[in-house]
C-alpha cells in the first residue's frame, strides 16, 4: 500500500499543476455543495424514526398547546396595582402582534376573554340548551316545574330586577332557573384552575400575575426555527422596561427551552474550541518552529470537513447541527493523522520515506476508526446516523488530503523543530513504563476493579436532564407553580382518534378515570373544559330527550304555574314569552365545534386537529412524584396520550441505548477482524485490540464507581475512545513489529513522539469542554478524558508489556 502512495506521489510531483489543479478544483467542488447543506436542530432526531412514526409520534409534532409560551406580568414592587400590569400586558401583545406581521411566528395569543365571546356563549347556549342537559338531570329539572318552586323562583326574580334591570333580559329567558342546571357541571371549568377572570383578562388567585398564553407556529423541538420567535419576545421585553419599567416579564415553554440548549451549546462550543484552538496554535508554533506547520496541520481537517459535508449533501441533502458539534470531537482523531506525518517528518526529512513507514498505519487507523463511526449507521435514530455518516467521510477527506496532498508541502531545506523540546518528548516517550512493575500491577489491578464495576454504570434515559437549564425560563416556571398552580405541575393529556366523535368518547373515558386519581388524592383538580364538546350521537340523544320531556301538556301546566307566580310578584305575563318559545320550539342544534363560536387561542386549550387525527385536550395539575403513576394510568386507557413528548423518550431513547450496545459489539468485531487481516496474527491482532478494550472497561467502571451516568449523547463518545484507543495501539503496534525485526529501532520513538503530541492536543481539546456550562458538555469533557488516559497508559505499558513476552513463545522475528 505504501508504493502506491508513493506512486501517486512521484507522478504528482513531476506535474505540478496536476497538483494544483486536483487541490483547487476538488476543495471547489466540496466546497459547493457543502454550502447548499442544510441544518436541522431538532432534538426529536436523536430518537427512532420508526418510534416516532407509530401512535405515540403524535406527540412529538408540532402542536400548540404543547408548544404554548407562557407569558407572566409581575410587579417589581408594591406600587404596581394590578391595572399597571394588565396595561402592560395589553401594550405587550399588541406590540409583538405589530412586530410578527410579516414572519407570521406566532399562531395566536390568549390573554383577554372579550365581551363579545361571552355574549356569543349565552347566545348559544340560549339556542342550543337541550345538547347542555346530560339525560340524568332531568329529574332535577322535573323539581323546578312544581307551582312551590317556580313560586320561590319568582320572588328572587323580583328581587334580582329591582337590584339590577339589566337582569331583565335573563329572567325573560329563564324565569325557572333553568340555568344553573344547565351550566352546574360546568362550573370550575375554567382555563386553568389556578386563575380568575377580572376585567377580561387572566390573573393570578394571588392577584401577583397577569398571565397570557402564546401559541407559535413553529415547532418547539426546532431550535433553529424558535430562535426568531425567542428574539422577537426577548426584543420586546425591552422595549417594555421603557413603558413599564416597574414591571417584570417573565416566560417559559417548550421553545424557551429548545432556544435556551442551542444558545448554551454554541457559546459553550465557541468558547471551548476557541480556548483550545489558541493553546494547540501556541504548541504546535512552539514545538515544530515552522509558520507552515500550523497551515499543513488545518487545512487537511477543513478539507475532511467540506468533503464530508459535500459527501453528506449528495447522500441525503440535510444533517443534524448537533450532529457537526459532535463531529467536531472527531476531528481530533483525524487531527491525530497529521500529526503522526508531520512529526514523522520532522525526523527523517523525507517525503518518500514519510510514506514507506506511515501510509500503512495511517490507513489502517482510518479504517478501524471508521468502522467503529459507521456503525452508528445501523442506529434507528438520524442523529446519531448522521453523526456516523459525518465521522466517517471526515477521517476518509482528511486521510486523502495528508497522505496525498500534504507531502508536496514538505520542505526539506526548511524542515525546523524544537530540538530541546524534542528530545525533551523523546526522553519521555524513552522511560520504560512497559518495564515498572509497580505501574503494570496497578494498570491491571485497576482494569480488573472497573471490568467488575463496569455494570454499576446507570444509563439516564430521560432527555430533560441532559438539557440546559435557563435561569429565566425556570424562575418563570417557579411563578407559575407557585402562583397559580398552588405548587403543582400541569401535564396535559388529550384523547386522539381519527374521528371527533369517538375521540369525544375517549375523552369521557379520560375524565371518568381522573375523577377516580382525584378521590384518591393523586391528583389535584382538572381542567373540564373538554366537557362542553358534545358528540354528534350524544347530541341526538339529548334532543330526543328534550323534545319529548317538554310536550305540549306540561309546557300548558308550566305556562299557567309561571303566570300565576308572575302576576303574584307583579310581573306582565307576556314578558315570559321567549322562555316558552324555547320550550315550544323543535331543536336541531349545532355542536360547539359546529357552530365555531370559539376563537382559536381558545379552542386550541380544548381541541386540536394534528394531521388526520383530533386530540380533545384535558389539563391535570399534580405533584412532580405522581407524575410516573398518573401517567402510566391514563396511557393505559385506549387512544389516550400525554402531551409531553419527554415522557415517551424513556422507552426511546433506551431502545436507541439498546440498539447502540449491538452496534459497538458489530464494530468490535469488524475491527478486530481488519486487525486480523493487516497484521496475519491473531496475538499482534489481540495486543492491537487490547487497549481499546480494556480502557471502555476502564471508563465503564470509573463512570460505576463515582456514580456518573451515561446518557444518549456522552455514550456516542465511547466510539471517540474506540477510535484513538486502536489508532494509538496499532502505531505502536507498528513499531514494536518493526523494532522486534531489528528491521526500524527509532520506529517506535517517532509513533511514541507522535502519540504524545496527539494525546497533548487531543486533552487539550477535551479539557476545554470542561469550561462549558452544558451538563451534555461536560459530561463529555469528563469521560473522554477518562478514556484518553487510559488508553495513552495502557499502550505505553501493557500492549509493549505483553508484546515482549509473548515475542519470546508466539512473534518469530
Amino acid at each position: 500500500m505504501s508504493n502506491l502512495f508513493i506512486k501517486i506521489y512521484d507522478i504528482l510531483a513531476k506535474r505540478r499543476w496536476l497538483l494544483h489543479t486536483l487541490i483547487a478544483s476538488t476543495t471547489i467542488i466540496f466546497t459547493f455543495y457543502a454550502l447548499k447543506l442544510e441544518f436541522e436542530e431538532d432534538i426529536s432526531k436523536l430518537l427512532p424514526t420508526k418510534e416516532l412514526e407509530k401512535g405515540v409520534g403524535i406527540a412529538f409534532n408540532n402542536m400548540q398547546v404543547k408548544d404554548k409560551i407562557t407569558l407572566q406580568f409581575v410587579a417589581k414592587n408594591n406600587e404596581i396595582t394590578l391595572q399597571d400590569l394588565i396595561t402592560a400586558c395589553d401594550t405587550f401583545i399588541e406590540h409583538i402582534w405589530n412586530a410578527d406581521s410579516t414572519t407570521l411566528l406566532i399562531g395566536n395569543v390568549l390573554y383577554q376573554i372579550d365581551e363579545q365571546l361571552t355574549m356569543d356563549a349565552y347566545n348559544y347556549a340560549i339556542n342550543n340548551i337541550p345538547i347542555f342537559i346530560d339525560t340524568n338531570l332531568y329529574a332535577d329539572i322535573n323539581l323546578l316545574l312544581t307551582q312551590d318552586s317556580i313560586n320561590v323562583q319568582m320572588a328572587r326574580n323580583r328581587q334580582l330586577i329591582d337590584q339590577d334591570y339589566n337582569n331583565a333580559n335573563i329572567i325573560a329567558n329563564d324565569p325557572i332557573n333553568l340555568r344553573r342546571i344547565v351550566f352546574n357541571k360546568l362550573q370550575n371549568n375554567n382555563i386553568n384552575d389556578g386563575t380568575k377572570i377580572v376585567d377580561q383578562h387572566f390573573i393570578s388567585n394571588d392577584s401577583n400575575v397577569v398571565l397570557a398564553y402564546l401559541a407559535p407556529n413553529v415547532k418547539s423541538l426546532d431550535s433553529k426555527i424558535s430562535t426568531n420567535l425567542v428574539k422577537l419576545i426577548e426584543n420586546e421585553n425591552q422595549a417594555m422596561r421603557q413603558y413599564a419599567p416597574n414591571v417584570e416579564l417573565y416566560f417559559h415553554g417548550a421553545p424557551i427551552n429548545s432556544v435556551a440548549n442551542s444558545r448554551r451549546i454554541k457559546a459553550d462550543l465557541a468558547i471551548s474550541v476557541g480556548v483550545s484552538v489558541l493553546m494547540i496554535c501556541i504548541l504546535i508554533w512552539v514545538m515544530f518552529k515552522n509558520t507552515s506547520t500550523l497551515p499543513m496541520l488545518l487545512l487537511p481537517i477543513i478539507y475532511g470537513t467540506i468533503f464530508a459535508m459535500a459527501c453528506v449533501y449528495w447522500i441525503q441533502g440535510s444533517m443534524s447541527l448537533m450532529a457537526i458539534g459532535l463531529g467536531a470531537i472527531v476531528l481530533g482523531v483525524a487531527l491525530s493523522y497529521c500529526l503522526h506525518i508531520l512529526t514523522h517528518y520532522k525526523y527523517v526529512s523525507s517525503p518518500h520515506k514519510v510514506l514507506r513507514e506511515q501510509s500503512v498505519p495511517v490507513i489502517l487507523s482510518c479504517l478501524t476508526t471508521i468502522g467503529a463511526f459507521a456503525g452508528l449507521l445501523f442506529t434507528e435514530s438520524p442523529l446519531l446516523k448522521d453523526f456516523g455518516l459525518f465521522a466517517s467521510f471526515a477521517l476518509i477527506g482528511t486521510t486523502i488530503c495528508c497522505l496525498i496532498f500534504m507531502p508536496h508541502f514538505f520542505k526539506p531545506q526548511n524542515n525546523h523543530h524544537s530540538k530541546r523540546l524534542f528530545k525533551w518528548v523523546d526522553c519521555l516517550n524513552n522511560i520504560a513504563l512497559d518495564r515498572k512493575t509497580w505501574l503494570i500491577s496497578t494498570l491491571l489491578v485497576i482494569s480488573v476493579i472497573c471490568i467488575c464495576m463496569s455494570n454499576k454504570v446507570q444509563f439516564d434515559s430521560n432527555l430533560k436532564n441532559i438539557g440546559y437549564h435557563d435561569k429565566q425560563a425556570t424562575k418563570s416556571l417557579q411563578i407559575m407553580n407557585s402562583s397559580v398552580n398552588g405548587g403543582k405541575s400541569t401535564l396535559f393529556f388529550a384523547a386522539t382518534s381519527t374521528d371527533l366523535d369517538s375521540a369525544l368518547y375517549y375523552n369521557n373515558t379520560i375524565h371518568t378515570t381522573l375523577d377516580t386519581l382525584q378521590a384518591q388524592n393523586k391528583i389535584g383538580s382538572y381542567s373540564k373544559m373538554s366537557k362542553i364538546l358534545t358528540s354528534t350521537n350524544d347530541k341526538n340523544v339529548r334532543e330526543e330527550k328534550w323534545n319529548t320531556f317538554f310536550t305540549q301538556e306540561k309546557i300548558d301546566t308550566i305556562r299557567e304555574y309561571i303566570s300565576s307566580a308572575a302576576i303574584n310578584h307583579q310581573f306582565n305575563t307576556e314578558v315570559f314569552e321567549p322562555f316558552f318559545n324555547t320550550l315550544e320550539q323543535t331543536y336541531y342544534t349545532q355542536t360547539i365545534t359546529e357552530a365555531n363560536i370559539l376563537p382559536k387561542s381558545l379552542e386550541s386549550n380544548i381541541i386540536e386537529k394534528v394531521d388526520s387525527s383530533y386530540l380533545i385536550f384535558t389539563s391535570v395539575f399534580l405533584d412532580e412524584q405522581q407524575k410516573t403513576e398518573v401517567c402510566k394510568t391514563l396511557c393505559a386507557l385506549p387512544h389516550t396520550i400525554v402531551i409531553d413528548p419527554f415522557y415517551y423518550t424513556n422507552d426511546m431513547v433506551n431502545l436507541v441505548h439498546n440498539d447502540f450496545n449491538k452496534v459497538l459489539l458489530i464494530s468490535m468485531i469488524f475491527v478486530f477482524v481488519l486487525l486480523l487481516i493487516s497484521f496475519k496474527s491473531l496475538s499482534k491482532s489481540i495486543l492491537a485490540f487490547l487497549p481499546m478494550v480494556l480502557s471502555w472497561y476502564i471508563v465503564k467502571g470509573v463512570m460505576g464507581i463515582f456514580d456518573i451516568p451515561f446518557n444518549l449523547i456522552n455514550i456516542v463518545i465511547s466510539t471517540f475512545i474506540f477510535g484513538i484507543g486502536v489508532d494509538y495501539s496499532i502505531f505502536i503496534m507498528d513499531g514494536l513489529i518493526a523494532q522486534n525485526k531489528n528491521s526500524n529501532n527509532q520506529l517506535i520513538v517517532q509513533h511514541k513522539a507522535a502519540i504524545f503530541m496527539s494525546a497533548i492536543v487531543l486533552i487539550l481539546v477535551v479539557a476545554s469542554l470542561l469550561l462549558a456550562q452544558h451538563p451534555v458538555l461536560k459530561s463529555i469533557g469528563v469521560i473522554t478524558l477518562i478514556g484518553m488516559i487510559s488508553t495513552i497508559l495502557l499502550t505505553y505499558t501493557l500492549q509493549p508489556f505483553l508484546f515482549r513476552i509473548i515475542s519470546k513463545y508466539i512473534i518469530k522475528k
